[in-house]
C-alpha cells in the first residue's frame, strides 16, 4: 500500500525461509518480528509502535495474514514430505520381506526331493524344481509360461489313457485334491 509497502517484500523470503528450516515456531516469530520491524523503520511516525493511518494497519495486518498462509503452507509440504518419507519406508521394508520370503520359498522349492512344479492361477507352469526337471525332461525356464498340460501329462499307469489334471480339478472345484492310485507322469517330452 504506497511506499510503505516496499519494505514488506523484502521480509517475505526471510519469513519463507526460516519456515522452511525452522519449521513453524521460528517462522511465528520472524513474523512477528518482521512486523515490528517494518512498523518501527518503515511505517510513520517512524520509531513508535503507533499507527496513525488506517492503510498502515491494514497493510501491517495483510502482511501478517499473507505470511500465516505462506507458513501453513510451507508446514503443509513438510508434512506431505514426511508422509512420503514414511510411506517410501515402509514399501522398501515390504519389498525387502517379500524378496525374503521369495529366496526362502525357492530354496525350499530347490531343496524338496520330490518333483515339484509351480503353477499360476491359470495352470501356466511358473517354475520346476531339479527333480520336476529330471522327470519331466523340460528345463525350468523352458517350462515357464507353458500350460502345464504340456509340460506334464498324468496317466493312468495300467490303462496309459490321460488322467484330469489335478491343477484343473483344483481350479474347477476350488478344493485340495490329489492324484488317484495307479497315475504317474508321462515322461515324454512333448515339443
Amino acid at each position: 500500500m504506497g511506499p510503505t509497502a516496499v519494505p514488506f517484500i523484502f521480509f517475505y523470503p526471510a519469513i519463507v525461509v526460516t519456515a522452511w528450516y525452522g519449521r513453524r515456531s521460528p517462522a511465528l516469530l520472524a513474523i512477528a518480528l518482521s512486523a515490528l520491524t517494518a512498523d518501527w523503520f518503515f511505517i510513520e511516525p517512524r520509531h513508535s509502535f503507533r499507527l496513525d493511518q488506517p492503510s498502515e494497519a491494514v497493510a501491517l495486518v495483510a502482511f501478517v495474514i499473507v505470511n500465516l498462509i505462506l507458513v501453513a503452507a510451507v508446514e503443509l509440504m513438510h508434512s506431505a514430505r514426511e508422509r512420503l518419507a514414511t510411506e517410501l519406508a515402509q514399501r522398501l521394508r515390504a519389498e525387502a520381506q517379500l524378496a525374503a520370503e521369495k529366496e526362502l520359498l525357492a530354496t525350499t522349492l530347490i531343496s524338496i526331493g520330490d518333483a515339484v512344479i509351480v503353477t499360476d492361477e491359470k495352470g501356466t507352469v511358473t517354475s520346476l524344481n531339479a527333480e520336476a526337471e529330471r522327470l519331466t525332461g523340460w528345463r525350468s525356464d523352458e517350462a515357464s509360461g507353458k500350460p502345464l498340460a504340456e509340460v506334464f501329462q498324468i496317466v493312468n499307469e495300467q490303462t496309459r489313457r490321460p488322467v484330469e489334471n489335478p491343477v484343473e480339478k483344483v481350479l474347477r472345484l476350488g478344493t485340495v485334491t490329489g492324484l488317484a492310485n495307479h497315475t504317474g507322469g508321462n515322461v515324454e517330452r512333448w515339443s
